[in-house]
């Protein structure tokens, strides 16, 4: 995002355990990013993401994360 300025919320998640080491979710989303330098690149966004989790020696750990957007406002 270089110079842009960004606020980025994720929220009401839906877990899914699948397995014993296993996990998968939905989660809304919403972001804005400003871009002071540049406003026609700002935007105002909402979606979810769709995520997918192992148990690892280490804890949980992302293993892919899928952003899809509903909404996206420009400008």
């Amino acid at each position: 995002l270089g110079h842009a300025v960004s606020v980025h919320r994720g929220y009401m998640p839906e877990v899914e355990l699948v397995a014993a080491d296993e996990a998968r979710a939905i989660w809304a989303m919403e972001d804005v990013v400003d871009y002071a330098d540049a406003p026609e690149r700002s935007f105002r966004g909402s979606g979810h993401y769709q995520a997918t989790y192992a148990r690892t020696p280490d804890g949980w750990k992302i293993r892919a994360l899928v952003l899809r957007r509903l909404r996206l406002d420009r400008g």
